[in-house]
Order: structure tokens, then sequence, then C-alpha cells
């Protein structure tokens, strides 16, 4: 009956948003190593032996405060479930690549948090303490809120211009799982309670094309991105669907 139906096409949507995300993954590790080229950009053949494995020829290996412009951490906020003006974004709200807002916190306090731990447009987050296993987390802020804080777990990255064009790259880069792994390796601390030290961080290493190629690489991860979380929505609506007509 229509119930069946129902679950048929629930599991059909399941199956390829699975099918999807591994095709992400693939693109992911091929698009962000060279391995694979979009049409235009590839200059040569070659590739060039790094400390982070083999990059192309006409990559660049950066440390990363060489292309880093400025680090911040958020403010130091009492806050809680009680709603206020001022959402609060914290460790529990980093998921890796995207922001979660299941559970939202706000400061607690009279008076407004200070205007430079307001976040921006495509901010790189990144959590510095958490468990071993969590730590390093990083997400961008794509205006999720209108309004919003940052606090003090949480470090804001920002890049130089001249060698970054585009900080949805950075963001698929940092949760890449051989940098999740670099970031792993410079953790300190215990399994309950770890965290990373801005001086570590900066001497981890990325490779980088020009800017144009970093846009394109980006807007292509954007996409599949954009598709995966359009059929997440629908797989809701027809969950929703459901559980009305069990009801």
């Amino acid at each position: 009956g229509v119930l069946s139906d129902t679950d048929d096409l629930i599991e059909a949507l399941e199956q390829l948003i699975e099918k999807k995300r591994l095709i992400k993954k693939g693109a992911m590790q091929e698009l962000l190593t060279g391995k694979r080229r979009l049409p235009g950009f590839k200059k040569s053949d070659r590739f060039k032996q790094t400390e982070i494995g083999l990059i192309p020829e006409d990559w660049d290996l950066f440390c990363l405060k060489d292309v880093v412009e400025r680090l911040q951490l958020g403010g130091n906020y009492q806050n809680s479930l009680k709603i206020s003006p001022w959402p609060l974004i914290k460790m529990g709200n980093l998921g890796r690549g995207q922001i979660n807002l299941s559970k939202i916190e706000y400061v607690a306090s009279r008076c407004a948090p200070a205007e430079k731990d307001r976040l921006k447009l495509d901010d790189i987050l990144f959590n510095t303490r958490n468990t071993l296993d969590l730590v390093g987390k990083v997400a961008i802020w794509r205006d999720e809120l209108t309004i919003a804080y940052f606090n003090s777990n949480i470090m804001r990255i920002e890049f130089n211009e001249k060698f970054v064009s585009s900080k949805a790259l950075i963001n698929y880069l940092f949760n890449q799982a051989s940098f999740i792994n670099q970031l792993k390796n410079i953790a300190i601390g215990t399994t309950s309670v770890a965290a990373i030290y801005s001086r570590h961080l900066l001497q981890l290493k990325i490779s980088l094309p020009n800017r144009e190629e970093q846009k394109a690489i980006a807007k292509v991860l954007s996409d599949m991105d954009a598709e995966i979380e359009a059929l997440e929505n629908k797989l809701g609506k027809y969950r929703q669907i459901k559980q009305g007509m069990m009801e």
C-alpha cells in the first residue's frame, strides 16, 4: 500500500544519498591533491614529492603560518539555553565542515558581547579544545543565523587573500582525512581533554593551486554538497509524511 511505497521511496533516497556522499568523498580526495584536475587548469602531468605526499608540479606547498593572516579566540561568555538576543556558537555546534544548530545556547548577560566576537559570513572556525577525537574540528560559518558570536574554545582563522582565494576550499582541505590526521598528531592532552595550540597548528603544511583553480574546485565540491543537502531535505519530508501516516 501507500505506506510500503513511502518506505521504498525513503530507502531509495537513503541509498542515493549514501552514493552521492561516497562520490563527493572521492572527489575531495582527488581534487584536493591534484590527482584529478578540472578542465583548463592542468599545466603539466608531473608531480613533486613533498612532506605531505605528491602534489602537482604547478601547485605550491605552504606552511600555514605563511598563509594565515590572523588567529582569534572567541569571548569567554556565560551562557545558557535561555533565549537572549545573542546566540553563542560553541564547540558542540561545529561539525566536520558544517555548522550544527540542533542545540543553541545564548550569551547570558545584560550587555551585548564584544563586536569582535561576532561571526561573519565564511568565517573558518577551529575547535581548539575538546576530546582527543574531536579537537581540531573545522567548519565554515554560512550566516546560518543573522547574528551570532563565538566562544573561547573556538578560534577564527583568517587567511592572506594573496594566497587563499576561497575559504570554502580551506574548509574542504581542513576536513580531508589526511589533514585531520595531521591535526591528531599535534593534539596534546588526554583522551577526554585535549588541546591544539596555535604555534603547532601554524607549522602544518597544505598544498594549494592558484587562486582561480581554488575557486573552481570549491565550486564543484559546494555544488555536490548542495545536491546532497537537497536530497536530505527531501528525505526528511518523506520521513515526516510516513510518521503522519502511521499516526
